[in-house]
């Protein structure tokens, strides 16, 4: 059985819910629900979308 190894405080990816997120381009506001969105920093978020979806 291996030791356990305290890896300290880190912001970890975990899955989370659908998102929906929002644009106002030209006076035209957009709604998009997503579904990959995982936690990279405190203060940052990481939004994997492409066009065909």
């Amino acid at each position: 059985m291996a030791n356990k190894v305290n890896l300290g405080s880190k912001p970890a990816l975990y899955p989370t819910p659908v998102t929906v997120i929002g644009a106002d381009v030209n006076g035209k506001v957009n709604w998009m629900e997503l579904s990959h969105i995982g936690i990279v920093s405190h203060d940052r978020v990481l939004v994997s979308m492409a066009k065909p979806h």
